[in-house]
């Protein structure tokens, strides 16, 4: 009997915390700042390597400054007033996508 007793208090507390763990990740719900690219930060360059990111954002425009920006701040927003366009860019005969992450992410040869 006691065997089975704990087995059976094994399984309850097993699938307890299963459903409490499933619970907790259907219910998390993760935050992105400046989600709606309604505020932007210059790069403080001179013309023409002057470039614009959403704040809080990495965009590969640092490594394209010379050329024309990857991301660019559009009006053709779903919701707000501003939304990021990214574009794909032939740079020397070579087409280079843009990128565009949250967060602050360093490129090993374009540090912020």
């Amino acid at each position: 009997m006691n065997k089975i007793f704990f087995s059976t208090l094994y399984f309850v507390l097993l699938v307890s915390g299963f459903v409490i763990n499933i619970h907790s990740a259907v219910t998390a719900q993760v935050s992105l700042s400046n989600s709606g690219f309604e505020q932007w930060d210059s790069s403080n360059q001179a013309p023409p390597f002057d470039w614009h990111q959403p704040s809080d954002w990495s965009s590969t425009n640092p490594a394209t400054e010379f050329n024309t920006a990857g991301i660019t701040k559009s009006t053709d927003a779903h919701s707000g007033n501003f939304a990021a366009r990214i574009i794909t860019q032939n740079i020397f005969g070579v087409y280079h996508a843009g990128g565009l992450v949250s967060g602050h992410a360093h490129a090993f040869a374009f540090p912020d």
